[in-house]
Formats: C-alpha cells, sequence, structure tokens
C-alpha cells in the first residue's frame, strides 16, 4: 500500500430537506403518484403530488444555470443502447471523471471499460450514476445519490465549496418562491450538518457532543482527513440507548446512510500510562486497540479504520493479523497519508454504484 500515489482530491455532501405543506397522505396510485388531500379555501381538495418534487431545487437550480454545466446522462444513454453511443457515452464520462477523480482505479469501478453483454445493459445502467453534473469551467463534478443527496467531487476543495455556496444561494432563492406554492426548502445540509443528520437516522442514540483531541497525534490524523472534506466529526461523544452506553469516536465519517466509518489513531505512547498503572495489562492490548474499535463501529453500523502510531514491529505485526482477521483497517503512521485518501476514494466510489 505504501507504493500508491499520494492523492488530492476533495469530496462534499449535500443534502436537501424538503417539506411539502400538505394534511394527508394517500397511498400510492398505480402511475407512482401520490395522492394528498390538501387544505385550499376552506375546504380539502386532492391533489397529484410527485415524488419528484423533492429533487425540485437541484434540478431547477442546474436548469436555471445550464450555461455552467454539463450533463452526462450514462443510465439514460446504455438504456437508449446500441453499442457504439453507450462507447461514445462511456469514454466521453471517463475523460471527464478524469478531471476530478485522481484514480484510474477508482474511476473504473464507476465506469466499465465496455459493454459485451446486452442482457446486463438493465443491471449496468440501474448501477451507474443516472446522471453527472460537470462544471464547465471549474473541475467539479457533481453526482446524484439520490433524490434528496447529492455529491461534490473536486481536486480543489476551494472550488468545490465555491460551487457548493451557489447551489445552496440559488436553492435557497428558489425556496422563497416555492414556500408560496405549499414547497419549502427547510435546510440544505453539507459539512458536519450533514454527518449530525446520518447519526438522526440511528436508532438508540440519545445524544453528541464535540471534544477536544486528547494528544498531537489525534490532532494530525483529523486534520489530514480536513484536506479531503469538511464533511465528518472529531471527537464526537455518542450516548446510546438500549443499551445505555458511551463511546467517544475521534473520526466519524459517513458518506450515507448505508456507508459510514470511524477513524481511530492509536499512539502507543499514550496507552503506556494504562499499561503502567494497570488498567490492562500487555495481553490484552490487541483487544483494547482492535476489537474495543470494532464493538465502537458496530454501534453505529460502520466500518473502522485504525491509524497505529510508535507500535513495535512485533506489536504492529500481531495487531495487523488480529484486524485483518476482524475486517478491521489497520495503517501504521508511516504510510496512512497515502493509504488512508485511497480507501476513502474507495468508499465514495461505492456510494455512487451501490451494489
Amino acid at each position: 500500500m505504501s507504493e500508491k500515489e499520494p492523492l488530492s482530491f476533495c469530496f462534499e455532501p449535500l443534502r436537501f430537506l424538503v417539506r411539502s405543506s400538505t394534511s394527508q397522505e394517500v397511498p400510492t396510485n398505480r402511475e407512482g403518484t401520490l395522492r394528498r388531500r390538501v387544505w385550499v379555501r376552506n375546504s380539502f381538495v386532492e391533489e397529484t403530488f410527485f415524488p419528484e418534487q423533492v429533487d425540485y431545487f437541484f434540478r431547477k437550480t442546474i436548469a436555471e444555470n445550464s450555461e455552467d454545466f454539463e450533463v452526462i446522462n450514462v443510465s439514460l444513454e446504455i438504456r437508449k443502447l446500441f453499442s457504439k453511443g453507450v462507447k461514445n457515452t462511456l469514454e466521453r464520462l471517463k475523460e471527464k471523471l478524469g478531471s476530478v477523480i485522481p484514480s484510474s482505479e477508482i474511476m473504473n469501478s464507476i465506469v466499465p471499460e465496455k459493454i459485451q453483454d446486452h442482457y446486463l445493459l438493465r443491471r449496468i445502467a440501474r448501477e451507474l450514476p443516472m446522471a453527472v453534473y460537470f462544471h464547465k469551467t471549474k473541475p467539479v463534478a457533481i453526482i446524484p445519490k439520490s433524490p434528496t443527496s447529492i455529491y461534490l467531487v473536486g481536486p480543489n476543495k476551494e472550488v468545490v465549496k465555491e460551487i457548493i455556496g451557489k447551489i445552496i444561494r440559488k436553492s435557497q432563492e428558489l425556496g422563497e418562491v416555492t414556500s408560496d406554492f405549499g414547497l419549502e426548502l427547510t435546510k440544505v445540509l453539507t459539512s458536519r450538518e450533514y454527518q449530525e443528520h446520518l447519526l438522526t437516522l440511528l436508532e438508540h442514540i440519545d445524544s453528541i457532543e464535540i471534544g477536544k483531541s486528547k494528544n498531537n497525534f489525534e490532532k494530525e490524523v483529523i486534520q489530514e482527513v480536513s484536506r479531503f472534506t469538511t464533511s465528518f466529526l472529531p471527537n464526537v461523544t455518542i450516548k446510546f440507548t438500549n443499551p445505555v452506553e458511551s463511546f467517544e469516536y475521534d473520526i466519524f465519517l459517513g458518506f450515507s446512510g448505508k456507508s459510514k466509518i470511524i477513524i481511530e489513531p492509536t499512539d502507543y505512547e499514550s496507552l503506556k500510562s494504562e499499561i503502567q498503572n494497570g488498567k490492562f495489562g500487555k495481553d490484552t492490548l490487541k483487544s483494547k486497540v482492535i476489537l474495543g474499535t470494532l464493538d465502537k463501529a458496530r454501534r453505529l453500523q460502520a466500518e473502522s479504520i485504525i491509524v497505529a502510531k510508535g507500535f513495535s514491529k512485533q506489536q504492529f505485526s500481531a495487531l495487523k493479523s488480529l484486524a485483518d482477521s476482524r475486517g478491521v483497517g489497520f495503517m501504521g503512521n508511516e504510510t496512512y497519508k497515502t493509504d488512508l485518501p485511497h480507501f476513502l476514494l474507495s468508499q465514495l466510489s461505492t456510494v455512487f454504484t451501490p451494489r
């Protein structure tokens, strides 16, 4: 892993919280629309509510700024078939993604090299992003994850944040108009707010609290993650119910409701005093470092990464062996600045291409 090239990229999520001023929902009809009863002029009337309305603010913002964006609708092109047109679309998409995603390996996992079997087209189309929006003058790709969540990816953090700011401002301007028609944009979530929202989707969480780093190594790893995104929670203590317990997570980062990770910087120097004070023995070091981290991650239905510093070669080897057997990522201090961004980018690609 240490032979990988360093990566420079940035990813940021956006999530639109939308509310429709309706009073009662009637089950979905055959056309996939919703029938709702709405209070209008002192009486109830039925209206047809299309689920696409929750996607309105993003689509409208893009439409009103179409001169700034090029859209490649991969799924639609594949559904149209046939080989030549599909091949050209894939090549164009790979070329454009190459300008914002600094890894051909990850890019190839998002876009197939070619489509050999037409019987697989429907499945392939379903797994690819419906549409990818590329800014025409700035190296930023916007990839919708769902009707309400999108990801912005690019090699320059400040440029990504600039485009996010413009999307939010335009969406809020639209919200001032649509609120008169019963469609309200209540909030646009990004950065830490997006992460806090993901935690609210989990059961048995009583409260969360942001604290401070316990040592310089934690600060260093947190600073390294902040190179790639502002969307994570550092030193967050989460109190759970059923059973009642509390865990501190050095770094919590959620890509979506189903894709979350925790990153735990672990410096052997900080553990020495606990060993010397008899809080745990050397034989239980593996359990504390690996199994303790795994237990914390499971409470959040998340994957876990440990970044280790100060361990002897023998200790590191034993810990990594146990980590590998438990599906826990284990990185050394000497290589994590290269290994960690590759891991984050690989996790991001699974958000784009759910299997």
